[in-house]
């Protein structure tokens, strides 16, 4: 049985490793809604805990350790930084959604909120 480093290593240079690669939220492409990912997480018997979102146009969840470990998982995320909206990646607030469902946001995140209950925020804070 290959480590995921040695499995990424085979793949990338174009050679055959025991099992296919696999990723789940290392990237924007392959990341999972935060509401998926709470499900995930209940799915597999984890304790719910908490749920990060790192980028609030997709509403993506950073999946932890315990996920990947769970799944098999060959890649880990390395955080963008800036953020989504110019925001800073490393302290979390929590912050509840339309649906009453509640998610770590990065701390600096502080939308205004219209009338009809939308939620405004621009491209870099104070822009």
């Amino acid at each position: 049985m290959l480590t995921s480093r040695e499995r990424v290593r085979l793949i990338l240079n174009h050679q055959e490793a025991d099992r296919p690669a696999i990723d789940l939220g290392s990237t924007e492409v392959t990341g999972t809604s935060a509401w998926t990912y709470r499900a995930l997480k209940r799915a597999l018997g984890l304790p719910e805990g908490r749920v990060r979102v790192y980028n609030l146009i997709e509403m993506l969840a950073e999946v932890e350790a315990p996920v990947l470990d769970a799944l098999g998982v060959d890649f880990v995320m390395l955080p963008p930084t800036p953020l989504r909206f110019g925001l800073r990646y490393g302290a979390w607030k929590p912050f509840t959604f339309w649906d009453g469902q509640t998610f770590e946001v990065p701390a600096d995140f502080c939308p205004v909120e219209r009338e009809d209950g939308a939620l405004l925020t621009s491209w870099e804070p104070g822009g």
